[in-house]
């Protein structure tokens, strides 16, 4: 129980991070020689400070994990890997993993979770502009490559320890060509808030990382992963999934819900007192509940339920003018045997691999939560007293 070092008022002991480094050597298949579990020490000492000052920052937040939850975080890596119930517990003694070591990393991944919950996500506002830049940009990139891309980061929070961080780096990725699953050593070692999905980052365009990682991932094939790309930060490990070319729209391929307000002739009298009340409509109303509201106080018919379908799949005449209106803008008149009719869309959605509002909000989310979790852990570690004796 000798004391490897202090955070704040609370110890890591030698003990602990000797019980983390076998379990890192099991869960990630590394060689268990001497070298590497050396090698590994002083990362897992970092790590557990880490997780000491996560601890302590949802402990002051009145955050607090119950045993049930940590059973019941064990029982679904039981089922990950198709094992019986109860059965993990056991497999590690076997292999002189005491449980504690397993069920303390739990602990602290379920508190940094709820902290981040508490504290982080409540703050992040994403505002219509926000979509609406990410879908432009979207627009203008069709044609573009994006990669399906996986991620561990190493952090390097002290230069003297850069070598250390690389030489972990070049272990795991080196386990990995032999076989050892991405996600499973994503898990275990990756500092980003990627790692509790395995790393899984998603789609990420081509263009959107820096230059060296851009370089890096360029020359991969699917299933490869780049060399360990030096960042900033710390080290970054890049694993390409798939790759593909966002999709170029075809126009007759949007799906539109349309509104039509239909003026009959007797509406008011004569063709040009129809075409001028048309006219007055079109300058008058924005928005398809506004086209409901005019009809209303004309007296006119009210205007049908929106159709929802493809553009293809309208009558011909009508394709060009749905095709050039933005959503909410009136059409104007269109001249039929009984009267005039005037289109609206009310909703526009384009085909393709291109996400959806949902999709582009749970990502912009993730990338702002990635960042201010970063940046909260290293201010708690500047402001903590840290002393390592070890």
């Amino acid at each position: 129980m000798r004391i490897a070092a202090v955070v704040n008022d609370d110890i890591v002991s030698v003990y602990e991070v000797q019980a983390r480094v076998r379990l890192l050597l099991v869960t990630s298949g590394l060689p268990p020689t001497p070298e590497m579990t050396q090698r590994l020490q002083g990362q897992v000492l970092r790590l557990l400070i880490d997780e000491r000052l996560q601890l302590q920052e949802a402990q002051r937040l009145g955050i607090t994990i119950q045993d049930g939850e940590i059973e019941q975080a064990l029982r679904r890596i039981e089922e990950a890997n198709r094992m019986p119930p109860n059965m993990l517990p056991e497999v590690l003694r076997r292999a002189g993993v005491p449980p504690s070591a397993l069920n303390g990393q739990i602990r602290v991944g379920l508190a940094w979770r709820r902290t981040i919950e508490q504290r982080l996500i409540p703050n992040i506002q994403i505002s219509d502009e926000d979509v609406a830049d990410v879908r432009q940009r979207l627009q203008a990139s069709r044609g573009n490559v994006e990669n399906l891309l996986g991620e561990i980061f190493l952090p390097v929070d002290n230069p003297e320890n850069d070598d250390e961080i690389r030489n972990t780096a070049l272990s795991l990725i080196e386990q990995m060509r032999r076989g050892m699953p991405f996600p499973a050593i994503a898990l275990q070692f990756s500092q980003s808030a990627s790692a509790s999905s395995g790393g899984d980052i998603g789609w990420v365009e081509q263009g959107t990382l820096d230059d060296t990682a851009e370089a890096a991932i360029r020359q991969l094939n699917p299933g490869q992963i780049t060399t360990p790309l030096r960042s900033i930060g710390g080290y970054y490990i890049y694993a390409l999934r798939q790759r593909r070319t966002i999709a170029m729209a075809n126009p007759d391929d949007t799906i539109v819900s349309v509104a039509q307000l239909r003026l009959p002739i007797g509406a008011r009298g004569d063709q040009q007192a129809l075409q001028d009340l048309a006219e007055q409509i079109r300058v008058s109303v924005n928005g398809c509940n506004d086209l409901r509201q005019v009809a209303s106080e004309l007296r006119v018919p009210p205007p049908s339920e929106p159709q929802r379908g493809r553009i293809g799949a309208l009558p011909p005449q009508f394709r060009q003018i749905i095709n050039e209106l933005r959503v909410g803008e009136p059409s104007r008149a269109i001249q039929l045997p009984q009267g005039m009719i005037i289109l609206m869309v009310c909703e526009r959605a384009e085909e393709g691999n291109m996400p959806n509002r949902d999709q582009i909000v749970e990502t912009l989310v993730r990338q702002r939560v990635d960042t201010q979790a970063r940046r909260l852990l290293r201010d708690l570690r500047r402001a903590a007293f840290i002393d390592i004796r070890v």
